[in-house]
């Protein structure tokens, strides 16, 4: 099963899950590693098979205290992990 990992502004995984949960009818969806286009999105990676390996950077922006990391499978809805 495929994985990736999206960061969000805060309190905003679950919408971003459900956005990438409605990307599954999108023919391009697999294209885009179903990380929806919204400005909710603050960095995601591509989705990696299991077992591989993928390094990112990103610069966190300054002006937010709190991120939720959204793990999106593909097909599946995951929970945020700590958001309120």
């Amino acid at each position: 099963m495929l994985h990736n990992i999206v960061i969000t502004k805060p309190r905003s995984g679950n919408a971003v899950g459900e956005l990438a949960d409605k990307m599954a009818s999108q023919a391009d969806a697999m294209a885009k590693h179903f990380i929806p286009d919204s400005d909710l999105v603050l960095f995601a990676t591509p989705q990696i098979a299991h077992g591989k390996k993928h390094e990112s950077a990103f610069t966190s922006p300054p002006s937010q205290r709190q991120r939720n990391l959204v793990n999106i499978l593909t097909s599946a809805l995951s929970p945020d992990v700590g958001e309120s």
